[in-house]
């Protein structure tokens, strides 16, 4: 048992490789003429998935189907007459599209076979399973969120306890069995295949093989396993996560929000395009502003954070928190207009990243402009943090 326990330890780690994001890198990419996607410019510009909290992407499924049941004799019987129902509920967490595990409860119905009366009996199990879910699907196509189908496969570990065994008598008037039942550790294997119906709900298909200790279907034969194969049709529902989402969700910006920066550049390309200055009306209005301003250094040529500098990017984090629906802008500073775009971008990305990571500030309320009259334009009644990038 060591050994299946072993591998089956081996592979779950590896469903769980996707769980941790490492940062990286990041610029953005159109998707579509209406979508943008946050990307990681180090990978051929993956599309990154949005942080998930704990609480995020755990199921509830109710399985209902038949155990195979085989073991000692069983050979020497006809298939179908070893098929009995089973029940089984299960609890889990996707931990990322990679894979996940979840925790079973099964209940099922058994028969075994005497080679001597040539009888059968019947027995119960009921038991508990850890099992691990690798998406064979997404490891081999890449995740989608608008995917339906899912292949799933499924390796678990568990106990099994039969009981209820009824009694069969000899010639001699003596029962064949002198024992309640066993409790058997279990490893199993399978595939599971998933299809989405909506949003939260989905049915599930799968197949699995157990493997048992010889005692569990109290005959000993010197057979190395005993096992049953399990068939299982689901229901499984999926509980809302903390953005409204059911499943893993990409980080997008919502483009919308850049028409206030369109506006102003329209404005300001039809100011320069007249060819008098205009009468100057000044109209003083007192306006509600909660516009906040600060500004982050850089060292010469350089695009990471220093230490120094990192408490003006929490300052903004924080300024932003008490903003209610409010925006981050990133752009330059005045005596730093003439930097290197790429440069800028880069500075930019690892403020955003800073922001992101260790502040929790959702990606779609972060806008990157180079040119600081766009930003400077913006409405005074916004309510906004801009944070300037100086060197």
């Amino acid at each position: 048992m060591k050994r299946f326990t072993q591998i089956f330890v081996m592979l779950f780690l590896v469903s769980s490789v996707g769980y941790a994001q490492d940062t990286a890198p990041q610029t953005e990419v159109k998707a579509t003429t209406e979508t943008v996607y946050w990307v990681d410019s180090t990978a051929n510009n993956a599309k990154l998935l949005n942080k998930s909290k704990f609480t995020d992407n755990w199921f509830l499924g109710l399985h209902l189907g038949t155990y195979h049941t085989w073991g000692s004799n069983s050979n020497s019987a006809k298939f179908w007459t070893m098929v009995q129902p089973a029940v089984a509920i299960s609890f889990g967490k996707m931990l990322a599209p990679a894979g996940g595990f979840r925790l079973q409860a099964a209940f099922a119905q058994h028969k075994g076979q005497l080679a001597d009366p040539w009888e059968s009996y019947y027995y119960n199990s009921v038991g508990g399973h850890l099992d691990g879910l690798l998406s064979i699907s997404n490891l081999i196509l890449g995740y989608k969120e608008s995917r339906r189908f899912n292949l799933l496969g499924v390796v678990g570990v568990g106990v099994e306890n039969t009981f209820g065994i009824s009694d069969y008598d000899w010639n001699d008037g003596k029962k064949y069995f002198n024992n309640d039942g066993t409790v058997s550790m279990i490893v199993r294997a399978g595939l599971m295949a998933q299809y989405r119906i909506s949003k939260a709900w989905d049915i599930s298909l799968e197949v699995l093989n157990t493997f048992i200790d010889d005692e569990f279907d109290s005959q000993v034969t010197n057979k190395t396993f005993d096992g049953h194969v399990n068939i299982m049709l689901g229901m499984n529902y999926r509980f809302k996560n903390h953005d409204g989402s059911r499943q893993f969700t990409y980080a997008r910006r919502n483009m919308t929000k850049y028409e206030v920066l369109n506006k102003a550049l329209d404005s300001l390309r039809a100011e320069n395009a007249k060819p008098v200055e205009p009468e100057v009306i000044i109209k003083k209005e007192a306006v509600k502003s909660n516009q906040i301003r600060t500004v982050i250094s850089f060292e010469k040529g350089v695009s990471k954070i220093n230490r120094l500098q990192e408490v003006n990017v929490y300052t903004a984090a924080q300024a932003l928190s008490q903003i209610k629906d409010g925006d981050l802008y990133i752009t330059i500073n005045e005596k730093a207009k003439d930097m290197d775009k790429d440069l800028f971008m880069a500075r930019a990305q690892s403020i955003r990243n800073m922001l992101v990571n260790n502040f929790n500030i959702a990606a779609g309320k972060i806008f990157i402009e180079k040119n600081p009259a766009l930003i400077d334009s913006l409405a005074p009644e916004k309510d906004c943090v801009i944070l300037y990038i100086n060197e």
